[in-house]
């Protein structure tokens, strides 16, 4: 199923995939005064309407990984996804993620998890806000379900909020009959889903694969190292094991050449050859850490000078051209402020 989902006049009008009886969250009695052009998102935040659906689109798009939609298979696990106590158990770091298209990515010590958008608890705001778009019904819908495998048992409930997953506030027993009322409207083919959710946890190493094959290495899914620190580390290990291999090698034919071998001329003839080769790999090897290294530097400074020349010096704007008021969003969805954006020349 595509991101961008279209509903056919003839289907009946979207509605949450719950009941008004099991919601978990209502909003407050005491609500804050706000501007009349803002809109409250529940136990969330406040910000402009105009950009109420931007913003839900940011909290719950998962477009990149439906771009690889058909090949997301070779990146997911063969089994749903598992409980979060299981997790625990496994000693699994479980990491909090606000970005929706790494939920449920997983690597050999841990898994990232979003947590659970308060406003997909609240029916009011999900049938107003949700229920107008199908893409963005699809998204929340999926993503309610993936805490149906996530949360099976009190002890699940427990872990997702220790984690902050779900909110404190609620009780097991209500969101065990909030759980079973989205899981039988899923069954009973009442609601949709994203495509992404039919796969459970993804597998990192595979989805950069997977991205980069599909897009290519300039637009891969993640970037694998921060620092210099960490892009030595990550190749250490293997330097080393192919030294270790090199040495077993060279040692046993440095034998053999001492003893009979050395009256054989292919014998010497190999020999001399691979200690040739041998050193030929050694000198690309340290050749070749050498140029990543420097690329890795001068492209770093580059995308630094760059981001100082357009972005701190105001020259790049997504909010216009003319150095006025513009929304401006940071790295996670929530952090919505307006400033004023100077004009440099």
């Amino acid at each position: 199923m595509d991101a961008n989902i279209q509903m056919s006049p003839t289907e009946k009008p979207l509605t949450p995939p719950y009941s008004a009886a099991h919601r978990l969250l209502v909003p407050p009695h005491n609500q804050l005064t706000i501007p009349q052009d803002h809109t409250v998102i529940p136990y969330t935040t406040v910000i402009p309407t105009e950009r109420l659906k931007i913003y839900l689109t940011k909290v719950l798009d998962v477009s990149r990984l439906n771009s690889i939609d058909k090949h997301l298979r070779y990146a997911s696990r063969p089994a749903p996804t598992r409980p979060l106590h299981l997790h625990k158990s496994l000693n699994h770091t479980i990491v909090v993620d606000e970005r929706p298209d790494w939920h449920l990515v997983t690597w050999r010590t841990g898994i990232t998890i979003k947590p659970l958008p308060r406003f997909l608890l609240d029916y009011e705001f999900f049938t107003t806000h949700l229920c107008t778009s199908p893409s963005l019904h699809a998204n929340a819908s999926g993503m309610l379900l993936s805490y149906a495998d996530l949360i099976r048992t009190e002890s699940d409930f427990a872990v997702a909020q220790d984690h902050r997953l779900l909110p404190r506030s609620l009780d097991w027993m209500a969101w065990a009959a909030f759980m079973a009322d989205v899981q039988a409207g899923v069954e009973a083919g009442h609601t949709r889903i994203n495509s992404r959710y039919r796969f459970g946890e993804l597998r990192r190493t595979e989805l950069l694969l997977v991205s980069w094959a599909h897009h290519g290495w300039r637009r891969r899914y993640y970037y694998i190292f921060s620092d210099f620190v960490t892009f030595g580390l990550a190749n250490y290990g293997r330097l080393i094991a192919v030294f270790a291999i090199i040495t077993i090698l060279l040692g046993g034919l440095n034998l053999g050449l001492s003893t009979r071998g050395g009256k054989i001329s292919w014998w010497v003839d190999m020999g001399w050859g691979l200690a040739l080769g041998v050193v030929g790999v050694v000198y690309a090897s340290i050749f070749g850490l050498v140029c990543l290294f420097v690329t890795y530097y001068v492209g770093n400074m580059w995308v630094n000078l760059r981001y100082d020349r357009t972005v701190r010096r105001g020259g790049w704007r997504r909010g216009g051209e003319d150095g006025g008021d513009e929304i401006s969003w940071g790295y996670e969805p929530n952090s919505l402020v307006r400033r004023k954006t100077p004009m440099v020349v």
